[in-house]
């Protein structure tokens, strides 16, 4: 056996970049816990930033102290307070790690991590000075009160909350007409996903304005305005900055220069950078920006797109002097895309974010099978898989095109292949294989090992089916959108103190209950989840909701083995443990949270799991479970009592007895009693070969190569037409293209019955169906199309046809048949007008 390394090529990938919508505290240190790669980065950057300003960004995202104090006493004091002054920098190499040809994009401000890690424009270094700068220019934008508080906020809005003809434009001119009468800002920043989520920036009472809510409003005892969640608004909290908002339009010219001069530093640079720390080729095509959301370019056409939106000086130079300055020549093809490149980043803070068009574009014309999202959470993810659904999933249906979405933080093995190898993987499921349990369940918080039920000569003793309680659906959506066990989530504590401050979160979490319940209480967020719970139950059907609903299908299809389906699992819980309907809803809710670490491979590992997964619901939920081992022990009342060893022993005679009645009546019938079990054990071989065939095959190609060469045709679709108006169609076209390509030379007793029979089925859209095809026949094809056109367009539209024939001068059959405007059977009437003299 020879073992060779391969390398395995990536399917055409898509690089997503979050945002700062998506930060958080502690964000990346698992990473530079693991990673040597990130931790290199990190320090570097940390040591940077000590240096140059006198702050550790490590110590800010693990502590995240709410101020920071830079002391510029002593020698190094002052170079750091002249470094404050002068801005200076420095650069520093990368290597390469990423393939050329791939499309990336990002929203807001990932856009500068993704042109750093993507195509090497601005090194580590200088993207900490960059970000740096970018923040100390919001930070100077904005004025604060004594408390730190300014008088500007962001908000989500869902405009199908309202209604569903409620959209886009409904809500762009609801926002125009709150800014015109108001005389504030008020603006749509972030376009993510149509119809659903917009994010918008401005004054606090065009904002309330907005959520409709100014008969909720609170306010402070200073007056302050405290926004609130409204019917289709949530508040972004700790945001008071207007974010690509004309508001910040003050600050694009600063930074700008900014830009260009740490730009430039790295282009000139001789010992750190060279050419090729700006490949045009990297961009075009690949890179796609906030700004404008069209692919990178260098051209005239693109950098008028850009001064159409902007009016930025810059290019309305270089647009006036593009002859003069010959920005087509090779020699300017770098420094057009610096300006261009310049331009998209600096106005790119100011403007909104059109992440809708973005991945219009993407799903459109980027042919990926996979797209990962760099970031601490499923941000884009969650936009990308909203926005598949709603507007591509069934045309990419349609031409068998997968896309599968995935998120760094959360999908790292699928991202990285770290798979089990499947031999090692079948051994150390063998070694672990025991009655109690697997590695498949070593997770579920159980407090005793369970016994898988043996089987039992009686029925399993039902219990009371209880329909699910909403506190006990609500605490376990929130650890499953939490990634922990339901110990874990106290009740005590409200959804805005579980996801420390993960605003994204807690609006994924709002959207979640919304679609599970029928309403959510206003506020929800900052009630306690007991009593959250206690608001949800009003109206509660205490059944499953289309969120769980969708969870729950998702984690049968990915984890349990084929046929192993719902129905399957409850008949299984029903008889082995005696759950009613309800009850096995509230089983596999709970499995939500201790979802196997991979796919149960068979139907034993299965049930095992589901075993452990019962044995912890009960202990949640307070119930006494038996199965069918042992039901039917308890219970007194009256009848006779007999002793077990008897009872045993007379059913071992009983049986006995029934074998040699069936062995005699099959001597009598001359059958044989093991043919079945030898056609069985034949049949279970073929099986095992055919098994171990398929599964070869699924470990080479995987379950994507199974599902694409599926069969597509389903007998159900086909449809059979077989009606006059559409035959007579196919008729007249056969014979329209026989005469065409010279089949049809001479007119006899078939042919005319067929024109007869053509001219008893026509209708008036038949004329316009043929009339296309007389029009449309090209006379430079030949003799046969020279006639047919010529006919075909005689003016002789009202004519009648008369085919009579006389027969021993006797009997007289005339065939009247009147032809309104149908020009396309003038053909077919002159081509049969003299019929055969000894026909009819």
């Amino acid at each position: 056996m020879f073992l060779w390394p391969t390398e395995v090529a990536q399917p055409p990938t898509v690089y997503v970049f979050t945002g700062q919508g998506s930060q958080e505290p502690g964000m990346g240190m698992d990473l530079y816990g693991s990673s040597p790669m990130a931790r290199a980065v990190w320090d570097s950057a940390n040591e940077h930033l000590l240096a140059i300003y006198g702050f550790s960004i490590i110590e800010l995202v693990k502590q995240n102290p709410k101020q920071k104090t830079i002391h510029f006493s002593g020698i190094k004091g002052q170079a750091i307070r002249q470094c404050y002054i002068d801005m200076t920098y420095d650069t520093m190499d990368k290597d390469d790690l990423v393939q050329p040809n791939c499309v990336f994009a990002s929203h807001s401000l990932g856009e500068y991590s993704a042109l750093a890690s993507i195509t090497d424009v601005l090194p580590v270094l200088s993207l900490v000075d960059v970000m740096f700068y970018h923040g100390i220019t919001m930070q100077r934008a904005m004025e604060h009160d004594a408390h730190n508080r300014s008088n500007y906020v962001m908000c989500a809005v869902n405009p199908s909350c309202i209604s569903k003809t409620f959209n886009e434009v409904a809500l762009c001119e609801v926002v125009e007409v709150i800014a015109h009468h108001s005389n504030v800002l008020l603006e749509i920043v972030n376009y993510n996903v149509e119809g659903s989520q917009y994010i918008c920036a401005g004054d606090l009472l065009a904002l309330q304005s907005l959520t409709n809510a100014a008969h909720q409003k609170q306010e402070a005892d200073d007056g302050y305005i405290v926004l609130e969640c409204g019917f289709a608004t949530i508040p972004l909290p700790g945001i008071d900055v207007p974010f690509h908002s004309q508001y910040l339009w003050a600050g694009v010219m600063p930074f700008q220069a900014f830009l260009i001069i740490t730009i430039l530093i790295i282009k000139i640079s001789p010992k750190k950078i060279n050419s090729a720390h700006l490949n045009p080729d990297l961009l075009i095509s690949k890179y796609i920006p906030n700004l404008i959301a069209k692919p990178f370019e260098i051209s005239w056409e693109y950098a008028q797109i850009i001064y159409d939106q902007t009016s930025s000086p810059h290019l309305d130079k270089v647009l006036k002097n593009w002859e003069h300055d010959n920005w087509t020549s090779p020699e300017q093809h770098q420094n057009l895309a610096y300006t261009i490149l310049v331009e998209l980043l600096a106005y790119q803070f100011a403007s909104p974010v059109q992440w809708i068009e973005m991945q219009d574009l993407l799903f459109s014309q980027y042919h990926f099978e996979q797209l990962i999202e760099l970031g601490p959470g499923p941000t884009l993810t969650g936009m990308a898989t909203r926005t598949l659904k709603a507007k591509y999933k069934a045309s990419d249906d349609s031409i068998s095109r997968t896309h599968i979405i995935y998120c760094h933080a959360k999908n790292t093995k699928e991202i990285y292949y770290q798979f089990k190898d499947e031999a090692a993987a079948a051994d150390t499921d063998t070694a672990a294989d025991s009655p109690a349990t697997t590695a498949n369940t070593a997770s579920v918080p159980i407090a005793a090992a369970v016994v898988a039920p043996a089987l039992s000569s009686g029925p399993v003793a039902s219990i009371a089916d209880e329909p699910l309680k909403a506190l006990d659906t609500l605490h376990i959506i929130i650890a499953q959108k939490l990634k922990k066990k339901v110990e874990e989530i106290p009740l005590s504590k409200s959804i805005k103190d579980l996801i420390g401050g993960k605003s994204t979160l807690q609006n994924e979490i709002l959207g979640d209950l919304n679609l599970e319940f029928i309403s959510a209480p206003e506020k929800g967020e900052e009630l306690p989840l007991d009593e959250l719970g206690s608001s949800l139950s009003t109206g509660d059907s205490g059944a499953l909701g289309k969120h769980t609903t969708g969870l729950i299908s998702h984690l049968i299809g990915g984890k349990t083995p084929g046929g192993f389906n719902l129905s399957t699992i409850k008949a299984y819980l029903t008889k082995t443990w005696g759950l009613g309907p309800l009850h096995s809803d509230g089983v596999l809710l709970f499995g939500l949270t201790v979802e196997p670490p991979k796919h149960l491979g068979s139907e034993a590992k299965a049930k095992t799991w589901l075993d452990a997964i019962v044995a912890a619901y009960a202990q949640q939920a307070g119930i006494s479970l038996s199965s069918g081992a042992t039901s039917g022990g308890g219970g007194g009342g009256g009848g006779a009592v007999i002793n077990s060893e008897e009872f045993i022993k007379f059913q071992v005679e009983q049986h006995e007895f029934a074998r040699c009645q069936v062995e005699l009546y099959m001597r009598y019938l001359d059958l044989d009693p093991c043919k079945g079990a030898r056609t069985v054990n034949s049949e279970k071989s073929n099986m095992q070969a055919l098994q171990d065939k398929l599964d070869a095959i699924n470990r080479e190609h995987g379950d994507t190569y199974i599902n694409g060469i599926q069969p597509v045709f389903e007998p159900l679709k086909a449809r059979h037409f077989d009606s006059s108006w559409n035959w007579v169609r196919q008729d007249t076209l056969i014979m329209w293209y026989d005469i065409l390509y010279g089949r049809i030379s001479t007119v006899d007793h078939e042919i005319t019955a067929w024109c007869i029979a053509i001219i008893n089925r026509a209708n008036e859209s038949l004329s316009e169906y043929m009339q296309y095809y007389v029009d449309h026949c090209d006379p430079g094809c030949g003799e046969t199309y020279q006639y047919r056109r010529r006919v075909g367009s005689s003016d002789d539209c009202q004519i009648k046809i008369w085919f009579s024939q006389c027969v021993d001068r006797r009997l007289c059959f005339c065939l009247f048949k009147w032809v309104g405007s149908l020009q396309w059977l003038i053909t077919l009437c002159k081509i049969c007008m003299c019929l055969l003299e000894n026909g009819m």
